[in-house]
């Protein structure tokens, strides 16, 4: 999974929260919530993750899209 996004727990995340069969005004505010915080938490991480490893993690943001995969690299 990390080969094709950066964040597949939160790319799950907010496939949970978004792909609800019916969508109330409370749910849609729910979401909007937590996709807010899925990319605050991102941002977090990924300044914690190259913190922690440096160039080996600068070299990979460039090469793995962070929540959508390319479609180029499933073809």
């Amino acid at each position: 999974m990390y080969r094709i996004v950066r964040h597949p727990l939160m790319l799950g995340f907010l496939i949970a929260f978004w792909a609800a069969p019916v969508m109330s005004p409370g749910r849609l505010l729910f979401a909007g919530v937590i996709t807010a915080w899925v990319l605050l938490a991102i941002r977090i991480e990924e300044s914690t993750l190259l913190g922690m490893h440096g160039e080996l993690y600068e070299n990979y943001r460039p090469r793995v899209p962070a929540l959508l995969p390319r479609l180029r690299s499933w073809i």
